[in-house]
């Protein structure tokens, strides 16, 4: 029995031996048109901008399905706007060619950032002109509380009922009003702090991957296993013909 299995082993080696030309030939046949598939369906060119965009609130500015309906106006399908977490985003494009894919992210980024940084100095400029604002305020009213209020402490019990009432309204409503302000301040002064102006973070173009490698050796190995199989089962129609010529 043990040499029946080494005579079968030995006939299968030795015809697949025969058949080495095969073995090998048509394995490298289909991983050369698998690469040569590859080079032919290369996509392009792939480039990507990711941008800092602050603490913006424009929905125009800061939502992708806005931008991206606005953008492909100008930049059409080849131009995408991909949602991030908050605070970024990001445009890809796709193109046959460097040159088209250079052009376009170059283009639509310098347009966004642009806006993004007229945005930041809009808002920087008006928070700025607040809290000066709120600062006079502040001064002018200080003093007129220094002056009216130690002359409620002096004069107050002297004065007639009615003016004393209206100068004790008057030093509330101007307590008030000085609380108001120094809450606003301290408000525009934390705004101020954590303003973030917009940036671009990255940008890039690169060619796309064609995976020729990675097809090329799935291609080699397939073809083998289905070479070794074909081989195999042609040896074993032929081994079934022959017995029954000798039965």
């Amino acid at each position: 029995m043990s040499t029946e299995k080494r005579d079968h082993l030995y006939e299968y080696v030795l015809y697949f031996w025969r058949k080495k030309w095969l073995l090998i030939g048509i394995p490298v046949v289909v991983a050369l048109l698998a690469f040569g598939l590859s080079q032919v369906t290369s996509k392009g060119y792939h480039g990507e901008a990711t941008f800092s965009t602050g603490k913006i609130t424009l929905a125009s500015l800061a939502d992708p399905e806005l931008l991206q309906a606005n953008y492909s106006k100008e930049f059409g399908n080849k131009l995408t706007v991909e949602p991030m977490e908050k605070s970024k985003v990001k445009f890809t494009v796709d193109a046959k060619d460097k040159a088209t894919a250079d052009s376009i992210l170059n283009k639509a980024s310098a347009k966004y950032i642009k806006a993004l940084q007229d945005n930041y100095s809009f808002r920087k400029k008006l928070t700025e002109e607040g809290l000066a604002g709120n600062k006079k305020m502040l001064a002018k009213a200080t003093k007129t509380y220094n002056e009216i209020q130690p002359k409620l402490l002096t004069d107050g019990p002297n004065m007639p009922p009615e003016q004393y009432a209206l100068l004790a309204e008057a030093v509330t409503k101007t307590e008030k009003l000085i609380s108001d302000k120094n809450s606003s301040i301290i408000g525009s002064t934390y705004d101020l702090e954590e303003f973030e102006k917009p940036d671009v973070m990255k940008k890039d173009v690169s060619k796309q991957s064609n995976h020729a490698k990675a097809n090329t050796i799935i291609g080699f190995v397939f073809a083998l296993f289905l070479t070794i199989l074909g081989l195999m089962l042609a040896k074993y129609m032929r081994d079934a013909r022959e017995g029954r010529r000798h039965d």
